[in-house]
């Protein structure tokens, strides 16, 4: 009895086992051509403006409405005033494209010309000619390719992510392939957003003659990178959930400062964090549901790194590379203090901690009291900066 149920059961793991062999790539290839089309189309958009739809604004400018201009999932950008030339919207007159683009509407209003604006949820132009385009008899359209908008984008992705994940579950197992796209994930969203300011400090060391600093802050940041690589496949479950707590607790903060100010969290910055603590209370709720996603995808990422490994399990000595990192990050923090070296977050900002924890003695200081500008809750007003 129990052999023959054995047996049943083995030809039925047999035939999903061919049936996923088959279809793992199809469905994998129909997620990613999916996604992919998503992210790459852009449609091709032209309206024409009718006459009785123009409004005289005054002087040479005449302004036309342009709801629902793109098609659902996607989005012509105008201008504003945080993104004065986002628009890539184009005005035509009997078929051939005025400009100037992104004029001001002052401009528009006097001089005309041609000059258009695209802003808000209309445009605002004047005639080549300063005519009244409700009767000039000449015809008028915009044109412009839309781009998908952050809803569309985001499907894509996930998408993309759940066709490359099919594959690598097909080819590999599911927890190894749940742990490639992790890290996909977190390679892609920061640790590389760190190579540009990287390279910027490289020639700086090197006009300075610092060689020896050099050397070793290209190790920090390659022995950062490479921790991420190592810590989801530590063989002890207790090391591997640490390590992945420490490292991602780096990255998540770093990824809800550029989610509320748009700039990394940069390492002079953290000792002043760590002071206003106390206002956790009221920036926290403040901003808490812009980085409700960032919290969300870390949650999701932790727990991908510290489920039990399948493959290419890396023995206790492998901690040597993240617990280096960190201690070289501790390192430069302490040999370089003020120098601004940007070591990836995932390092980096643990490694601030630690050295803010440190006690050392008070050294004479300047205190200047700045206004906050952007990133945190309008309900600080004031940063105090130490100035050693």
């Amino acid at each position: 009895m129990l052999s023959a149920w054995a047996m049943r059961k083995a030809r039925v793991n047999a035939t999903w086992a061919r049936f996923g062999r088959i279809a793992g790539p199809v469905l994998s290839a129909t997620l990613c051509t999916a996604g992919a089309g998503l992210l790459l189309i852009r449609p091709e958009i032209t309206r024409p403006l009718a006459p009785a739809t123009l409004q005289a604004v005054g002087g040479h400018q005449y302004y036309a409405p342009l709801e629902r201009l793109a098609p659902a999932g996607f989005a012509l950008p105008s201008d504003d005033n945080d993104h004065p030339r986002q628009s890539t919207l184009q005005l035509l007159e009997d078929g051939q494209p005025l400009g100037v683009a992104h004029s001001a509407h002052e401009v528009i209003r006097t001089d005309g010309g041609g000059a258009f604006s695209h802003w808000g949820e209309g445009i605002h132009f004047a005639a080549s000619d300063n005519s009244d385009p409700r009767i000039s008899g000449r015809t008028y359209a915009v044109t412009a390719a839309a781009s998908p908008t952050p809803r569309t984008r985001a499907l894509a992705i996930l998408s993309l992510t759940t066709g490359v994940w099919v594959l690598l579950a097909v080819l590999l197992d599911w927890i190894t392939a749940t742990k490639l796209v992790a890290l996909g994930w977190v390679l892609a969203l920061a640790p590389m957003a760190w190579i540009p300011d990287i390279a910027a400090c490289l020639p700086e060391l090197q006009l300075a003659g610092r060689t020896p600093l050099l050397l070793s802050y290209v190790a920090v940041a390659v022995l950062s990178i490479a921790a991420l690589l190592v810590v989801p496949f530590l063989a002890s479950w207790p090391v591997r959930a640490a390590g992945s707590v420490v490292l991602l607790t780096g990255l998540l903060l770093d990824q809800a400062l550029q989610t509320i100010s748009g700039q990394h969290l940069q390492p002079d910055l953290v000792p002043v964090l760590i002071s206003e603590r106390e206002m956790a209370t009221t920036v926290v709720p403040t901003y808490l549901p812009a980085v409700l996603p960032v919290l969300a995808a870390g949650t999701a990422i932790l727990a991908a790194f510290v489920l039990p490994v399948r493959r290419w399990a890396r023995s206790y000595r492998a901690t040597a590379v993240p617990v280096v990192a960190w201690l070289g990050a501790v390192g430069l923090s302490v040999a370089s203090p003020g120098h601004g070296l940007h070591v990836p977050s995932q390092v980096g900002v643990p490694a601030m901690v630690a050295v803010s924890l440190l006690p050392h003695a008070a050294a004479p200081s300047t205190r200047a009291e700045v206004t906050y500008a952007r990133g945190f809750s309008p309900m600080i007003r004031h940063l105090v900066v130490v100035i050693d």
